[in-house]
């Protein structure tokens, strides 16, 4: 769809990799591979292992064959994510206890990656944070030149006991300054 984007396709495979009990994955960018847009494209890794490709296809490459429109694709190595899928279904009691969400959206430089960003917020979950998703990547005059903005959704939560606001705040808190040290980014009002 016109709306769709390199992103919903990293959701896609991230979500499908997850059904399939493959949880902690790096998106590392590939500006090399002629077929994807060299700004567009990352590789799938799930350790040291490299399950596939994808990105936005390159706007000669949809020329080429008539495409009209921005496309995006993968390519995934399906004897090496079978080699890692984990089919066994455990049962797994619906949580006890609450969870909470925060949304923030971070201001940073363009070529500061998404998968970097992520990284450093899992890094600093402290346990805690149990769910991190991308929901925006928007560049604008309302961001400036050069600058990008980043929205992602967090959910903490405990197993043992309703989280206080103290507490994920404190989380929260050593989240944000670790973003603003690694990745020099600043809170956007969303």
């Amino acid at each position: 769809g016109k709306e769709e984007s390199f992103y919903t396709l990293k959701g896609m495979v991230t979500e499908l990799l997850a059904v399939l009990g493959i949880r902690q994955l790096t998106f590392v960018r590939e500006s090399d591979y002629g077929v994807y847009h060299p700004g567009r494209c990352a590789r799938v890794l799930a350790g040291k292992q490299e399950l596939g490709i994808l990105g936005e296809v390159h706007p000669d490459v949809c020329e080429k064959y008539g495409i009209g429109a921005r496309c995006v694709c993968g390519e995934m190595m399906f004897d090496a994510v079978m080699r890692l899928a984990d089919t066994n279904k455990l049962y797994r009691p619906l949580p006890k206890y609450p969870s909470t969400s925060r949304d923030i959206a971070l201001l940073v430089e363009e070529e500061v990656q998404v998968g970097d960003l992520e990284a450093i917020i899992r890094e600093n979950g402290g346990g805690l944070l149990k769910k991190l998703e991308l929901f925006d990547v928007y560049r604008g005059k309302q961001v400036g030149a050069g600058k990008k903005s980043v929205g992602f959704a967090l959910t903490y939560q405990a197993e043992d006991r309703t989280l206080t606001d103290e507490e994920v705040i404190k989380v929260h808190d050593v989240i944000l300054a670790e973003l603003r040290n690694r990745a020099n980014a600043t809170l956007r009002e969303i």
